[in-house]
């Protein structure tokens, strides 16, 4: 929710893990030849198939999609490096992996099958992670999380700290969907080159993330939302989006994760009846509330 970009150098981030996930179930039998069945699907259909041989690496031998195979067997690679008996067991898995929504939507589907690969590769998630992605590692957190959560990276690792985030005014948000996918990776690269001795705002945006989840004034929140939105535009020279997209709008949106990305929050003294018709007619008829999405 916060914190975004600048959660690399430090500061601390708001983060909420989501009721829809992503399951994976794993099917083993014991065979003379070591091979790995992939099946990726979501809410409406498979879309990823693949298999791979397991001998010294793993080799894909087959697939429907060439890039995402190249990375799912980077990612099971890197995960046996970090634990060398990882699938030494000679036979048949049968991996089904399945979102629990339309995987467009995006909500962190990268990072939670880091977090099971690691699972199942019983290794850190976190030293996964920094070997496959450069992300701070905050949705690596809310992969496995049971709540809101605060997130800072420290020289000895990742902070997280469970908190109550439960607004009384949470009808009073609205998750949007955007349909604007980003590359992470790219966004990242773009801000790692800034230098961290120029980001004053970096400790101001720590305490609006700070703030955020213990206010339980409405007024107070739009305010901290609308100053998160203003340094960080300013931090990335672009506009915030609302002044982007939606400056008619009554209230405030805030970017969610990598500016331009997948969904926004829209938050408003107006019911949530209005904030849906405005976005519907604005374009974007697919939004949800916080009961229906947030954890």
């Amino acid at each position: 929710m916060t914190g975004e970009y600048v959660v690399l150098h430090g500061a601390t981030a708001l983060a909420i893990p989501l009721k829809k996930g992503q399951a994976m179930e794993i099917e083993f039998t014991p065979e003379d030849d070591m091979l790995i069945n992939w099946t990726a699907s979501d809410s409406e259909e498979i879309w990823f198939e693949a298999k791979l041989t397991v001998k010294a690496g793993f080799t894909l031998l087959e697939s429907t999609d060439q890039a995402i195979a190249d990375r799912l067997v980077f990612l099971l690679n890197a995960a046996r490096s970090l634990n060398p008996e990882f699938l030494s067991e000679t036979g048949t898995y049968n991996c089904d992996c399945r979102v629990m929504f339309e995987r467009h939507w995006g909500w962190g589907t990268s990072s939670t099958l880091i977090s099971n690969i690691a699972w199942w590769a019983d290794v850190d998630p976190y030293e996964l992670n920094k070997m496959v992605a450069k992300g701070s590692g905050y949705d690596i957190a809310c992969a496995r999380a049971e709540s809101a959560l605060l997130f800072r990276l420290t020289e000895e690792g990742p902070d997280v700290m469970p908190v109550e985030f439960y607004p009384w005014f949470h009808h009073h948000l609205l998750f949007v969907y955007l349909g604007r996918k980003q590359d992470t990776n790219i966004e990242i690269d773009a801000f790692l080159r800034k230098n961290p001795e120029f980001i004053p705002s970096m400790e101001e945006i720590s305490e609006i993330s700070e703030m955020l989840y213990q206010t339980r004034d409405l007024d107070e929140f739009i305010e901290g939302i609308s100053r998160h939105e203003d340094l960080m535009g300013a931090l990335l020279c672009r506009p915030p989006l609302k002044a982007d997209l939606f400056p008619d709008f009554d209230g405030t949106i805030k970017s969610l994760g990598a500016w331009g990305g997948d969904f926004a929050m829209a938050v408003s003294n107006d019911s949530e009846r209005m904030m849906r018709e405005f976005f519907t007619e604005k374009g974007y008829p697919v939004h949800f509330t916080w009961d229906e999405i947030i954890l």
